[in-house]
């Protein structure tokens, strides 16, 4: 069935709902140990970065904490991060192997699949990276942050909506109606509290167990709790 003639989608947010660690954070890891290309202004030890973004994101929402983290982009090329993607991916398949995945999230998926939805991505990370990953389950599209940039290079800013919090529920009202989805017969499945507009702004909806401020929403609206394992740690000490 081509995804032209779908109007039905499941909507799935990606770290710690699909996989089994924050891939910002481990393609950064990645990135400052393996890039061969020029970091620009911001040329220091992942560690470091680790520490300044600890204390510029301590205390702010997560758009806010979003927002800071892509400025570390600034003056990268686009081709480094995107030639970069699919190595990492096989970097952290070969280490985690079947840990890196949330099972009952993945058969969820084959669920929604096998019922007809349209597969969609929605993410605050980056589809430049995060693109063998959804190639691998064989995803139908993308709602992730976009990265500005100008001449092949990421200015650090992120060009709107911002697909954090509530604007996850905007991007997927935005792309329903675009394609005549009628986003009460659809479904979305998320970990963070963050995600309850998305959750809200469908007709059903799953959660992620590890986030007692979601369970507790998912309780009193009947939504099904599935189960994931200890979240893997950021720092994936990559072999240089």
């Amino acid at each position: 069935m081509g995804t032209s003639m779908r109007k039905t989608a499941a909507f799935f947010d990606v770290d710690e709902t699909i996989i089994n660690l924050k891939s910002m954070f481990s393609f950064q890891e990645y990135f400052f140990k393996f890039s061969t290309f020029p970091l620009g202004p911001i040329n220091y030890p992942y560690q470091m970065f680790l520490r300044h973004f600890k204390v510029i994101s301590e205390g702010v929402d997560r758009k806010v904490a979003n927002r800071e983290f892509y400025k570390s982009f600034r003056g990268r090329s686009r081709e480094a991060v995107t030639k970069l993607a699919n190595p990492w991916f096989n970097e952290i398949l070969q280490k985690m192997g079947e840990d890196l995945w949330i099972q009952s999230t993945l058969d969820l998926i084959d669920q929604m699949r096998q019922s007809g939805h349209l597969l969609v991505a929605v993410t605050g990370s980056s589809q430049d990276f995060l693109s063998p990953i959804l190639s691998r389950l064989r995803f139908d599209g993308c709602i992730g942050t976009t990265l500005e940039v100008v001449d092949g290079i990421y200015t650090g800013e992120i060009s709107p909506p911002q697909t954090i919090g509530d604007g996850k529920a905007t991007a997927i009202r935005s792309f329903s109606a675009a394609r005549g989805i009628d986003l009460s017969q659809c479904f979305a499945c998320a970990d963070h509290i963050s995600d309850l507009p998305m959750l809200n702004a469908v007709g059903e909806a799953a959660v992620v167990a590890g986030d007692r401020a979601l369970e507790a929403e998912a309780q009193s609206r009947g939504w099904a709790i599935l189960p994931r394992p200890p979240l893997i740690d950021a720092q994936s000490n990559f072999n240089a």
